[in-house]
């Protein structure tokens, strides 16, 4: 049995001289309808063997925050194998509902606003990594963020990588300042107003739910 490594670029294949044959292409090559057999079976374990299964995940601190609050994203990225990983990505593109307020990453590190793009180098196989953001939450409904992981290796599985996470926003309760016949300058807030008055809004929302009377 001999092993004949030959290729050239980055990727070096290995073959298993079967039938006592030349590697595909070389001196005494007589095979012309394509591999022989043993040259097939070993070639492709040659390739799979750099492969490399990247896997995300990625989850909210919270439900449910208040318009304003802030939003703590922690996305993980697997390799799963069987080869080392290499120059690994993260790509977090954020919805126009939400801030950047930091992006900080457990190796490498990341840049930009919308998209975040964090740049995390080489991961072994069986190896975690790790990216935190931190985001403000602008407006009421339903914020959602994906996240996605390449790398420089084909990945046997690219259904596992991207992950998204959602988190419900609700409006933030509004005081409401009355003054007038009875009323004194304090902060009310559900309450039926009575005589002249004079509202000073908190928020664009502040009316939602209020029932003013006079």
């Amino acid at each position: 049995m001999t092993i004949l490594p030959f290729g050239s670029g980055e990727i070096i294949f290995f073959g298993w001289d079967w039938y006592g044959s030349m590697p595909p292409g070389g001196p005494g090559d007589n095979c012309e309808d394509g591999l022989d057999g043993g040259w097939q079976e070993l070639l492709a374990l040659a390739l799979t063997g750099f492969e490399a299964d990247l896997q995300i995940s990625k989850v909210a601190d919270a439900a449910s925050v208040e318009e304003g609050d802030e939003v703590t994203f922690t996305i993980t990225v697997t390799n799963n194998g069987p080869a080392d990983a290499t120059e690994v990505v993260v790509t977090d593109t954020l919805p126009v509902s939400a801030t950047l307020v930091s992006a900080t990453a457990s190796q490498g590190g990341c840049v930009g606003t919308s998209p975040v793009t964090c740049d995390l180098g080489d991961l072994a196989d069986g190896a975690t990594a790790t990216v935190t953001l931190v985001v403000t939450a602008d407006a009421e409904g339903t914020l959602t963020n994906q996240a996605e992981v390449s790398a420089a290796n084909d990945d046997p599985d690219p259904a596992n990588n991207t992950a998204t996470a959602s988190v419900t926003v609700t409006l933030t309760p509004s005081l409401i300042s009355g003054a007038g016949c009875g009323l004194g300058a304090g902060p009310v807030s559900g309450a039926s107003l009575s005589g002249a008055w004079v509202l000073a809004l908190a928020a664009w929302g502040a009316l939602r739910g209020f029932r003013a009377r006079r």
